[in-house]
């Protein structure tokens, strides 16, 4: 029981060390992430990317792995157009565009240097519309203002028109949605959703990909040094795991020892 109670404690303290001071503990990349950084890193200052979101909930699009990816964005001098393609998606695109005072941070001006687009519905079918001919799919942005009326958006006709797109989903089947109406008929796109539907595609028509995991995220925030919610759970997991392997290397050993009287009273082992 003494050992159980040692057991619990050090996991606690584990789980929190990181919270009070991060530990940024290196973090092996996958290409995928990998890729998906190098996207957005070689984009010359003045670029425009379109940020896509379907099923988001606005508490998601919150987590600081939004917060680490628009920084990087910003920091980078990109114009961002949120496109909502989902349900909440309007609520997900004003939260993740402000949160933890991005706006204030970078100076940031909506119209010029970002701009949120209304709900379009229809799944793919507004995927297509939005890319086929963003002037006939939209007459104003989120706010009411006639999209002629915002610097931004001069000269956007369609996906031609833009550097790079990011689409971000939760239901897999979307991922196909928007590789089949954005990277296959216009340029290579950056995914953030579970990689295993899009995966035919890697390579291709996707060239960078956030699985959704919380190993993915807290790669990307990793990557661009900004570390945050993602990086510190996985810390505190890494840790965790490591001392619950050393118990067990540790238990082996104490039986192995000193038999099973010894693992009992070290509370290693509990006989039923």
């Amino acid at each position: 029981m003494e050992m159980r109670k040692f057991f619990y404690a050090v996991m606690f303290l584990l789980a929190i060390i990181p919270v009070i001071s991060p530990l940024a503990l290196p973090v092996h990349i996958s290409p995928q992430t990998e890729g998906f950084y190098d996207e957005i890193d070689k984009l010359p200052p003045g670029s425009t990317v379109v940020f896509g979101q379907t099923l988001v909930e606005p508490p998601v699009a919150a987590r600081t792995f939004y917060y680490a990816l628009l920084s990087f964005i910003y920091q980078k001098d990109l114009n961002v157009i949120f496109v909502p393609l989902g349900v909440g998606g309007e609520l997900a695109a004003e939260y993740s565009s402000t949160y933890g005072g991005i706006v204030e941070e970078y100076g940031l001006k909506y119209g010029e240097d970002y701009v949120i687009m209304p709900f379009l519905a229809g799944e793919e079918t507004a995927m297509a519309a939005a890319a086929t001919n963003f002037r006939e799919a939209y007459s104003l942005d989120v706010r009411g203002t006639p999209i002629d009326q915002i610097p931004l958006l001069d000269g956007i006709k369609d996906f031609n028109d833009i550097d790079l797109a990011i689409a971000q989903y939760g239901i897999f089947t979307f991922g196909e949605m928007f590789v089949r109406q954005w990277g296959v008929k216009y340029k290579p796109i950056l995914i953030i959703g579970q990689f295993y539907g899009i995966a035919p595609y890697w390579g291709t028509y996707v060239i960078g990909n956030i699985d959704g995991t919380l190993k993915a995220m807290a790669e990307m925030e990793y990557l661009v040094d900004i570390p945050g919610e993602e990086l510190t759970r996985l810390d505190s997991q890494n840790l965790q795991g490591a001392f619950t392997i050393i118990m067990i290397f540790v238990s082996i050993i104490v039986w192995a020892v000193g038999g099973r009287k010894m693992a009992e009273r070290l509370g290693i082992y509990e006989r039923f």
